[in-house]
């Protein structure tokens, strides 16, 4: 079990009611009671000085940051905005159009910002502890009317997963929502796709989150995170924590592997012309990957180091159905060169390649496929693995 500080960062009530001055304010010139303005220096410092309290007192795994954006478009039109604008874009009219690009971008700038000041601030007292944000499930969304450019948050190392809020009982909004995600996120990060237990409390029904948590599986997240657990005193929703036991109970029987705290790739290889890739995870470092492709066969390559007289392992993703269909034979795994034995594990749609080793030195691992054609599609590691998973849902008990 870990333990990740939760942070409502730009919605603070009682600091927006208190302070007027440090709140957002619309194009239309309302002041917010809710949401305070990431452009204020004040607001920043005092956020920061909080965060930094908790990483450097208190012995936590990560920090998570909720609320990391603006309510939507309209704002922030105060005058702390005005003036970075007007000092950036003096050509440009105040107020400007919400829509505008260049505003998006500058509102975008504030967010990211801070979340680089406090992935450097952590750096500073704990490298080791984790930084993770909620974001808005449908990309496009996020990106230009919340301002969470959040493919840029992955690109650049600011943070080490993300949460998408996928608060639904739509299996197709899940699904679709969830495939975008991963689609801009492009294996950057862990991606645990938020599943709202409470959208479910008129039907009651376990085997519906547990067809959002194998949606996960299937398309590739490392796992979920479940909003949330209700206390005794939510009498309209509490109930919903046996229902959420009942879940629990059937879908994490076995114990599993904590996805951002194990080694990747830093690149993602990209294998075919639709632009999928294969990634390994590891709890030794990986210093190389890379994959031989000629078009009818491919090798994949991986180096890895760790400490002298430990035991280290790597897991490598690829899909169920290449495994099964164009590979005609067995994979073949050699590590310095040498037949290797290992595990493959298949849950849903995915097979996981598992070899253990010791660390004596700097390590390489071939994986091959025997003989036939092959085309790599693989997103990312679902390393919660949960072994002899039903294919279909059913209501039987687990």
């Amino acid at each position: 079990m870990e333990l990740h500080a939760w942070f409502c960062v730009f919605y603070d009530i009682k600091l927006a009611k208190e302070r007027p001055d440090l709140a957002m304010v619309n194009c239309t010139g309302y002041v917010s009671t809710e949401w305070v303005c990431p452009s204020k220096m004040e607001v920043r410092q005092y956020l920061k000085s909080l965060i930094g309290e908790v990483a450097s007192k208190y012995n936590v795994d990560g920090i998570h940051l909720d609320y990391i954006r603006f309510p939507n478009r309209t704002y922030c039109c105060c005058e702390d905005c005005r003036r970075k604008w007007l000092e950036e874009h003096p050509e440009k009219p105040w107020p400007p159009d919400p829509a505008d690009p260049t505003f998006i971008e500058f509102r975008q700038k504030l967010i990211t910002s801070f979340i680089e000041d406090v992935r450097n601030m952590l750096k500073g007292i704990n490298p080791k502890i984790k930084l993770s944000a909620a974001v808005f499930p449908v990309p496009k969304d996020a990106i230009n009317n919340r301002m969470q450019n959040y493919p840029e948050w992955t690109e650049k190392g600011m943070v080490d997963f993300l949460t998408p809020m996928m608060y639904t009982n739509s299996r197709d909004d899940f699904q679709r929502w969830l495939n975008e995600t991963l689609n801009v996120v492009r294996l950057k990060v862990p991606i645990y796709a938020g599943i709202g237990v409470y959208c479910f409390n008129a039907t009651r029904q376990p085997e519906l989150i547990e067809e959002q948590i194998n949606i996960t599986r299937t398309l590739g997240g490392e796992g979920n995170v479940f909003f949330r657990y209700f206390a005794p005193c939510e009498k309209k929703y509490c109930d919903l924590n046996q229902l959420l036991k009942e879940v629990w109970r059937c879908e994490y029987k076995y114990k599993s592997l904590v996805p951002h705290s194990l080694s990747r790739t830093s690149e993602i290889k990209q294998v075919n012309s639709k632009g999928y890739g294969t990634v390994a995870y590891s709890n030794s470092t990986i210093v190389g990957y890379e994959i031989e492709n000629d078009g009818h066969s491919v090798v994949i390559h991986i180096d890895v180091i760790g400490p002298n007289g430990t035991k280290g392992f790597t897991i490598v993703k690829i899909p169920d159905d290449l495994v099964n269909k164009e590979w005609e034979g067995n994979i073949t795994v050699l590590l310095d060169d040498k037949p290797w034995p290992y595990r493959k594990t298949s849950a849903y749609t995915w097979t996981f390649i598992k070899l253990e080793y010791d660390h004596e030195r700097r390590r390489h691992i071939m994986i091959i496929p025997e003989a036939g054609p092959l085309a790599i599609v693989s997103a990312t590691l679902l390393i919660t693995l949960i072994v002899g998973l039903k294919k279909h849902l059913t209501k039987k008990s687990c």
